[in-house]
């Protein structure tokens, strides 16, 4: 993972207790990014997520627009976009 990802995420942290991480699904990368994207599939990146110290918790398939229902699912108070 990239070091300018992590200190990102060490910021997000820095804002809350407990820091979820949502992971767009393959697909959802493709449509943004164009076909040659995600460069690591979703297992990778999961992985890779849970690999660093500051984050607590991954949403897989995470939807493009945060809804209300997701944040009152999840108990979240704060959103940041890193």
């Amino acid at each position: 993972m990239h070091p300018g990802v992590i200190q990102r995420l060490k910021a997000a942290k820095e804002q809350g207790t407990y820091l979820y991480v949502g992971l767009w699904d393959d697909e959802m990368i493709r449509y943004y990014r164009g076909s040659k994207y995600p460069l690591q599939g979703t297992q990778e990146r999961l992985l890779l997520a849970l690999g660093v110290k500051y984050v607590d918790d991954v949403v897989i398939g995470a939807p493009y627009i945060v809804t209300d229902d997701l944040i009152k699912s999840l108990n979240i108070t704060k959103v940041v976009h890193i």
